[in-house]
């Protein structure tokens, strides 16, 4: 994460007007100074993949991802997903290796959750975000997730627009397995008899 939190201060739904009283887009100026300015001229989809918004979860230490898509002149910045007022957010820093470690967790995750079974089939659902990450090298985390949970498991899955998953992957505890909108996440789904 870059920086320090900061306080959305006025959004509407996906659009996010202000952060801290500022416009929106300073948040980008005050780290990336005059390649932030670029960003502007409609290439903020591609740069956020590696620096998108994170929301800071109550009682996590997980970050909801949303995806900057777009920024308009008065600095607002059209987001991929919901970003409400009074929301603590921060740029995020994401790398393919980070990307691809992190897969590899979620899938170790899955694999504890089956508690011995052996996995059955894998499903998987990937943000489109992440392909723009990856590009020709999305096969890396194909890999690393087989890694884990068996090559010779079948395994299907395809590229979203956002991901339905419970914050910390928690899916055992109905108290806190409440699915939450994502972005710029790899969601396992694993099968056992």
């Amino acid at each position: 994460v870059l920086g320090r939190p900061a306080k959305v201060t006025k959004s509407t739904s996906n659009v996010v007007h202000e952060i801290d009283g500022r416009p929106a887009m300073e948040i980008y100026e005050k780290y990336f100074g005059d390649k932030a300015k670029e960003l502007k001229e409609g290439t903020l989809a591609q740069f956020a993949v590696s620096y998108p918004l994170g929301i800071k979860v109550a009682d996590s230490e997980e970050y909801l991802i949303r995806d900057p898509l777009s920024v308009d002149d008065a600095g607002s910045i059209t987001c991929a997903a919901e970003i409400p007022e009074g929301s603590d957010v921060r740029i995020m820093m994401g790398t393919r290796e980070t990307a691809i470690e992190m897969a590899k967790k979620a899938a170790q995750q899955a694999l504890t959750e089956l508690g011995g079974r052996k996995p059955k089939a894998i499903f998987i659902f990937n943000c489109i975000a992440r392909k723009k990450l990856f590009g020709l090298r999305g096969g890396e985390e194909i890999t690393a997730i087989q890694s884990v949970l068996g090559k010779d498991v079948p395994l299907v899955g395809f590229y979203t627009y956002g991901e339905q998953a419970p914050v910390d992957g928690v899916v055992k505890n109905m108290e806190r397995c409440n699915a939450v909108f994502h972005n710029e996440t790899v969601v396992i789904y694993v099968l056992a008899d």
